[in-house]
């Protein structure tokens, strides 16, 4: 028998499967569990237009406890269904009533694309360019995470700031005085220039809209030391999106404010991305 959850089952890396049976009576699920996980029968994904069987296969309170090691993605069939497999006969007749799935990765899922703006950013670059501005965007691909509706993600950034220092300024006199004295002379200072604030967003299908978020909400202002991480759930209504002619899941950091923009004598303090990294986690189980 299969079992098909296309958004749960969208992986790409190496993760772990929980597959819940539900029938009226605890002690079944349990002992169904056991049965399915340790009577010799074989379970497995599709890749490659073949079957591949799964790592580990354990039971676990009428839990299934699947195991995919390697970073081979899980392929749909000819309907377009990601699905799992069992094959094999079992000592005895099973019933299940209900079937029910999570998943979650065993290592951190790197970003697929990093954009600023319209330029991809290869390996590392600046997030926003090398001078922010108010509506600078900054996008962040990764089907695998961001296609787990309802699930909570965390995105984890490695930024690192990049100062531009101004050309050295003399000592500034007060030339309205009759007498210049030169001993209370004071050397000037720069303001530093730096991404005071952000919008996370994400794309409905029909606009982009705020996305909420916890934990780290600006990573970019560079007053802390990384590595920076920021938490959100992942929208139920989340589209696929079209940026920069490359369609996939997406969300985006949009500048609101930059501090002393407008400064005579400024000191940057850029953004620059060295990586990125998702991680997601179900609080509750979806549906075969």
């Amino acid at each position: 028998f299969t079992l098909a959850e296309n958004n749960v089952l969208r992986l790409e890396g190496p993760a772990a499967i929980t597959l819940e049976l539900r029938q009226g009576v605890r002690y079944f699920e349990d002992e169904t569990a056991r049965l399915l996980a340790e009577s010799g029968l074989q379970w497995s994904y599709r890749h490659g237009g073949v079957w591949l069987p799964f790592d580990s296969v354990k039971a676990d309170a009428g839990r299934i406890m699947l195991e995919k090691r390697t970073s081979l993605a899980m392929e749909p069939d000819q309907e377009g269904r990601i699905c799992i497999r069992c094959a094999g006969r079992p000592p005895m007749t099973l019933t299940v009533e209900q079937t029910a799935l999570t998943s979650a990765p065993l290592e951190p899922c790197p970003a697929q694309q990093l954009f600023a703006g319209d330029l991809p950013i290869e390996g590392e670059g600046y997030c926003f360019g090398s001078r922010p501005a108010a509506y600078s965007l900054f996008y962040i691909r990764s089907d695998t995470v961001l296609s787990k509706a309802g699930a909570r993600a965390a995105l984890k950034l490695d930024i690192s700031p990049i100062v531009f220092d101004p050309p050295a300024q003399g000592p500034e006199y007060r030339f309205s005085q009759p007498i210049i004295d030169k001993r209370s002379a004071v050397a000037a200072k720069p303001d530093d220039v730096r991404v005071a604030g952000v919008v996370w967003e994400y794309y409905n299908g029909v606009g982009w809209r705020q996305l909420e978020v916890s934990g780290s909400r600006n990573p970019f202002s560079c007053r802390q030391e990384g590595p920076y991480e920021t938490i959100f759930r992942v929208p139920e209504d989340l589209q696929p999106a079209e940026v920069n002619a490359e369609t996939g899941y997406y969300i985006r950091a949009r500048v609101a404010e930059v501090e002393n923009a407008f400064s005579m004598y400024q000191r940057w303090i850029v953004p620059f991305c060295k990586g990125a990294s998702l991680q997601w986690q179900y609080e509750a189980p979806s549906r075969a």
